[in-house]
């Protein structure tokens, strides 16, 4: 099922989702092909982050999970280091992927999971129009009086569950200071960027 250029499969694992973002992606990146040799490197980086990684990341909030097939895992990492092969001096096919994406400043789709879900943990703790969510976050959390850091539990039974909200902030657990949340969210986006983007 297609829903605003999600692909929806029956289990909701994603592995067409992530084959769908890559294929598109992949003939933006054709375009950028063509044009490059007309931009500097830092020009090549923004066209690249508007044009490629915006199709590649599009609504990653839903489809992008922590407990996503590790096949799936290597396919976004390999399309995400794609583009930057074409801008780094001296590129060989003996540097990781990793290593690219760290010498261009530009994150790979793990740390990327991580942003994306910081920022849904900030918005869910303060956002009132998402009281359901919030329930379940507050259910899901791990309480200590001596608690420094935003810490949950996994309640799901089924892999399904893996797709709920309060169920993937575990991978956020012990990296969220709980006086963050209390900041705004312009705040807490350079706090995150800082502390998963770098």
């Amino acid at each position: 099922m297609n829903v605003l250029g999600i692909l929806f499969d029956s289990k909701m694992q994603w592995q067409p989702q992530v084959q769908l973002t890559i294929n598109k992606s992949k003939r933006a990146l054709q375009a950028i092909k063509l044009i490059r040799k007309y931009f500097s490197k830092e020009q090549l980086l923004k066209l690249i982050t508007a044009c490629y990684y915006s199709i590649l990341y599009y609504n990653s909030e839903i489809w992008l999970l922590p407990t996503l097939n590790p096949q799936s895992k290597r396919k976004l990492l390999s399309a995400s280091a794609a583009p930057l092969k074409l801008i780094t001096r001296n590129y060989d096919r003996s540097m990781s992927f990793d290593s690219l994406h760290f010498q261009n400043k530009r994150a790979t789709p793990t740390q990327m999971t991580l942003y994306k879900h910081a920022l849904l943990l900030h918005k869910t703790y303060n956002d009132e129009s998402m009281s359901r969510d919030w329930t379940d976050m507050f259910f899901n959390q791990q309480f200590n009086n001596r608690a420094t850091t935003a810490k949950f539990y996994n309640t799901s039974n089924f892999k399904v569950g893996n797709n709920i909200l309060s169920n993937r902030f575990v991978i956020l657990n012990s990296k969220i200071p709980l006086e963050w949340l209390n900041e705004s969210m312009l705040s807490f986006k350079i706090h995150c960027k800082r502390l998963f983007l770098q």
